[in-house]
């Protein structure tokens, strides 16, 4: 399975996750704390990975964003915001999170996710500002999650790229199995 299969079968995972969430907004208030506990997982989730990118990244602009039903006014927790931030799971929903390298515009443009949008200090819209490659192998090298970093080898672009993807695709199960709705 390559990458865009990938990404899109966990796509069709988290919509019908973000659908059952939904239905649940009618369920009796008790379940209401459940779901709340739940809600506060995935932001300290969220904040965790943030927290990781700006430690390296000083210089990334990050914003925690949320989803509002247009019809209902419901807030959307923030959910589906950062660990699976490449990913646009509603037409009208753009979504704005810090980008550590050049190689996360290659697989949004690979993969025809052009309407998210991309905030960084070391990224601008679809052209990345050219960096020293030694400043981004430094750099990747020291990015961690949890401890584990996903690249260490020498600096090598379809490598950091590949490594780069099999990171996202990592977080994604990370965060499904950490988080469940039901």
């Amino acid at each position: 399975m390559d990458f865009k299969e990938a990404l899109l079968e966990r796509t069709r995972e988290a919509r019908k996750q973000i659908e059952a969430y939904e239905k649940s907004l009618d369920v009796p208030r008790r379940q209401y704390r459940h779901q709340f506990a739940l809600v506060m997982q995935t932001k300290n989730l969220i904040n965790q990975i943030f927290n990781t990118v700006v430690q390296y990244f000083p210089n990334a602009e990050t914003e925690l964003t949320h989803s509002v039903d247009e019809k209902t006014g419901e807030i959307c927790p923030l959910m589906w915001t950062s660990s699976c931030c490449i990913l646009n799971f509603a037409s009208n929903t753009t979504y704005r999170f810090p980008v550590p390298t050049r190689f996360a515009i290659k697989i949004l443009v690979a993969n025809n996710l052009l309407n998210v949008n991309l905030v960084s200090g070391y990224s601008m819209g679809h052209e990345a500002i050219k960096k020293d490659a030694k400043s981004y192998h430094t750099v990747l090298k020291q990015l961690q999650y949890n401890g584990n970093s996903y690249y260490n080898g020498p600096y090598n672009e379809e490598e950091i790229k590949s490594a780069t993807e099999r990171e996202i695709l990592r977080l994604l199960d990370t965060y499904q199995e950490k988080v469940k709705l039901f």
